[in-house]
């Protein structure tokens, strides 16, 4: 099957630094295995889908007893949605540039880090509250844990 050769193929391209090829053949897979999952041709739902039920818990920051701390880990999460966007924006424009066109999300500065310390370590969320709002919301994902 193909798949074994887009999974060798993301192997390849990371282990040897190329990891824009490895994180966009990364990015498609949530479509070719929600089509398999569901055997049928996939749309955004479906990807969004795969991803909460498959990879969204290693992204989950704990709750906090502090509701700031919540709405800046709710602002700044790292979904299936926000996924999604970074599979378009990479694909389609070449780009990470998360402006998010329904308006459902704010972003204001998305970057993919590479550390190799762990598949988890590297990422960072960062945002200001103000009037019970969240703004200033910064996310960088580690690119080697996201491909992994």
């Amino acid at each position: 099957m193909i798949l074994e050769f887009i999974f060798n193929d993301i192997i390849i391209a990371k282990n040897n630094g190329a990891y824009i090829s490895a994180l966009s053949l990364a990015l498609v897979l949530p479509n070719i295995l929600s089509n398999i999952e569901h055997d049928k041709e996939t749309s955004m739902r479906e990807y969004i889908k795969w991803f909460d039920d498959w990879v969204y818990k290693y992204y989950i920051q704990p709750k906090s007893d502090n509701e700031i701390i919540n709405k800046c880990t709710e602002a700044t999460k790292f979904d299936g949605y926000n996924c999604y966007m970074l599979r378009c924006a990479v694909l389609h424009s070449g780009n990470t540039d998360l402006k998010d066109r329904t308006g459902l999300r704010r972003i204001d500065c998305f970057e993919l880090c590479v550390s190799d310390i762990s598949s988890n370590l590297g990422n960072a969320c960062v945002c200001d509250i103000s009037n019970e709002k969240a703004c200033n919301v910064w996310v960088s994902v580690n690119v080697i844990g996201l491909i992994d």
